[in-house]
Parts: C-alpha cells; structure tokens; sequence
C-alpha cells in the first residue's frame, strides 16, 4: 500500500520482491462488518500544505514526469522533500488525524474498525463497533503490526510490537492498557 514516501512503487517493483500492491482503502470482512485498511495520511485534513503535497505526488502524470527523470536526480528531490519535511515538523506541531475524516470514511465503507499508521502515535482508540487502531513508525528496532485472525470461535484483532531483546528482535502482542 503506497504511503507517503513511496508513492513511486509500481507493479515491476512488486513482481521483483514477491509482494502484492494494494489500493487503500483496503476492506476485509470482520466480525460480522468491515476492517478498513489505509496508510492514514489522507485523514489528517487540516494539513493543508501536506493535502496539497499529497494531491500533486498521486497524479499519475506527475509521477510517469518523475520516472522519466535520472535516478540521481529523482534522489536529490527525495532528500530534499525530507529535509523541507523535517524543518517543517521541527517549527509546527505534528498534525494528527481529524475526527470528522476518520468518521467519514468508516460511514462510507460501514466499517466498524480502521487500521491505519502514517501519524505514527500508537494506540487503540475507542471500542467496537467503532475502533481505530494506529500503528507506529518502522525502525530498526522498533516497529508495530496487526494480525487479523479468522477462526471458530470468531474473529479477532491483536496489535504486534516489535522490541529489540539483547541481539534479537522479536514480536510480541502489545498491549495497549
């Protein structure tokens, strides 16, 4: 699922690696409803300047202009998107995700849980029906995911962190309380 730094993957990337691209939001049956699955950053609305960065970056024909470029210089606008990106965090407060987005977007696909990162601010926000889980960022050493079970008993959601152990690192249910 292209977030919001790798909006450039395509299906050849996908085919060399063995991973599937999905498009977002990505809905799977759930409890009896919907799980619905996104990066997140179309949710944080009051970002106007990031909304508009997102706009141009998802253009299809902005994109192939960007393939058609030297890597070195597809490399060097890279660095400097994150370089204006981390100026910019460092002189605002980090914007998070708006109530009425997130509520929009599980109306319209009836979706009674959402999983989605991009802000970065773990946790488990709200109960069934209507739950939201955020994911962290991916490091090294730390990292977080979600394992969607089926099975007779009913369906179930467990939030995985990842931890470093010594020289290890391993996986384990996290537990939001």
């Amino acid at each position: 699922m292209h977030g919001n730094r790798d909006f450039l993957i395509g299906q050849s990337f996908c085919q060399r690696w063995g991973i599937d691209l999905v498009d977002q939001p990505l809905l799977r049956p759930y409890q009896g409803g919907q799980v619905l699955i996104l990066h997140g950053d179309q949710l944080c609305t009051d970002d106007i300047a990031y909304q508009r960065w997102r706009s141009k970056v998802r253009d299809p024909a902005w994109q192939q202009r960007m393939l058609c470029r030297p890597l070195w210089w597809r490399l060097s606008l890279a660095r400097a998107a994150r370089l204006i990106s981390r100026l910019r965090h460092h002189q605002q407060a980090p914007q998070d995700v708006t109530a009425a987005a997130v509520e929009d977007l599980m109306a319209a696909h009836q979706a009674q849980l959402m999983i989605h990162g991009h802000t970065h601010r773990p946790a488990v926000h709200g109960e069934l029906p209507l739950q939201r889980i955020v994911l962290s960022d991916w490091h090294a050493t730390l990292g977080s995911a979600v394992a969607l079970t089926h099975g007779e008993a009913g369906d179930s959601v467990a939030l995985l962190r990842l931890f470093r152990e010594q020289d290890r690192v391993v996986l384990r249910v996290w537990d939001n309380s």
